[in-house]
């Protein structure tokens, strides 16, 4: 008699844990399917968001190539003009040298 008392309390214990781990799984596996959407949503936002960023790096790339150009293009213009300056500055320094010499030479005939 007790045997059957065994038998019948482990065949319950093992009814209710079928049940529990029918419902674990059942839970396990909605679980795992939510993630995986989520998964696949943030994959999907981060293909999205990396697409935009390679957008906004070219944007930026040729924006800045630009402003360089520009920026060189000032340069090589500032660089011709002081060029010009120079040799400016160098003839009029060439007059003074030539009119200091006269003005020596006026001033040496006086005395």
């Amino acid at each position: 008699m007790e045997n059957d008392k065994l038998f019948d309390l482990m065949t319950k214990m093992y009814s209710e844990f079928s049940i529990d781990l029918k419902t674990i799984r059942s839970e396990l596996s909605t679980d795992l399917k939510t993630i995986k959407n989520e998964v696949q949503k943030n994959s999907s936002n981060i293909q999205k968001n990396s697409n935009n960023i390679e957008k906004i790096l070219m944007l930026l790339e040729n924006d800045t190539n630009r402003k360089i150009d520009a920026l060189f293009d000032g340069y090589k213009s500032v660089k011709e003009q002081l060029t010009e300056i120079d040799a400016k500055v160098d003839k009029i320094a060439q007059k003074v040298e030539c009119q200091e010499v006269e003005i020596r030479v006026i001033k040496g005939g006086k005395a």
